[in-house]
């Protein structure tokens, strides 16, 4: 009997990762992966580092759907240089791309945090990101017009347009609007 496994990969490019490693990764078992593709926006990821552009993006997707490999791929919605163009640039992306449906399940892992110390955090001024209060959640990119609201706007924009495409979107991680309507709110304190 064949063992399969489960595991995190980083998508990388076609020619760091061939197709024979994805057949040895098929013959050795991989039946589900777990990587960040973060945003469907390939100047998002750009910035974020994520080595991976659009045409890589699809050919690793192509291999898992040759090889019949599942995906669950993350997704953050608000990163500093996301704009209303990053969203329908993923909309986009998410309506030509819907043969990936079989193998790719989308989770939205909520809308972007700035942790203090991150590089994010040491570049915010640069970025144009303020601290609008706590938690992390709470700030405004000036250089964008970016807020907690739009936000969460986004992701519900999103994850209802994935839905509505018939993408398979893991909702368990939000599974309370609560946690949504909170980070809209205005912060007791400052009330």
């Amino acid at each position: 009997q064949k063992i399969t496994y489960s595991g995190s990969i980083i998508f990388r490019p076609k020619n760091q990762f061939k197709a024979d490693d994805w057949s040895m990764m098929n013959d050795s078992g991989a039946d589900q992966l777990f990587t960040g593709i973060e945003s469907f926006d390939e100047q998002v990821r750009h910035h974020m580092g994520k080595k991976f552009n659009d045409t890589d993006l699809r050919w690793n997707l192509e291999q898992c759907l040759k090889h019949n490999i599942q995906v669950s791929g993350t997704l953050i919605v608000g990163y500093p240089t996301e704009t209303e163009d990053s969203i329908k640039r993923s909309k986009i992306w998410l309506k030509e791309n819907t043969k990936y449906q079989k193998i790719l399940k989308l989770s939205f892992g909520g809308t972007m945090m700035i942790t203090p110390g991150t590089w994010l955090d040491l570049h915010k001024h640069e970025l144009g990101v303020e601290n609008t209060g706590h938690p992390y959640w709470k700030w405004t990119c000036t250089k964008n017009g970016s807020t907690p609201a739009k936000r969460v706007a986004w992701l519900r924009e999103l994850r209802t347009y994935a839905n509505d495409l018939g993408w398979n979107v893991n909702n368990d991680q939000i599974e309370n609007e609560a946690i949504l309507d909170r980070i809209v709110a205005p912060d007791k304190a400052t009330q």
